[in-house]
């Protein structure tokens, strides 16, 4: 352990320094202030990605992925792998408000929810093409 800044933008002090390990240290640098680096904001705490990663065992890249296609923070860093948080994710589409998880179970469709999802969240098609 050594002293490492909090705020790597700040004043060595005391109240912008902590005892730090090599790992936490190597994830506070400037130049990782792009994707490894980016703070993501949940449960009272602001960490990495990487971070949330050892405090709840999600896979980084389930992480990422549920950031990008919009999941909220908190949900993406704490909700288990495969849970059917999805089933909130909800898509409108001729006056009908439907999760992806019924769309996907509706007559007539073939697309899988984890299909519709990413064409709608991710891809930002229009409803129809996405679930149809």
């Amino acid at each position: 352990m050594s002293i490492e800044r909090i705020d790597s933008d700040g004043p060595y002090s005391r109240e912008n320094c902590k005892w730090g390990s090599r790992i936490e240290q190597a994830r506070n640098r400037r130049f990782l202030g792009g994707r490894a680096g980016r703070l993501i904001s949940a449960c009272g705490k602001s960490m990495t990605i990487a971070d949330w990663h050892e405090e709840s065992g999600i896979d980084e890249d389930t992480i990422r992925w549920r950031l990008k296609v919009g999941w909220d923070p908190e949900a993406a860093v704490t909700l288990p792998p495969f849970s059917h948080r999805q089933n909130r994710r909800v898509i409108e589409m001729d006056g009908v408000s439907r999760s992806i998880y019924e769309w996907a179970d509706h007559p007539g469709v073939t697309a899988s929810a984890g299909t519709i999802a990413q064409r709608y969240f991710e891809r930002r098609w229009a409803a129809r093409d996405a679930v149809m």
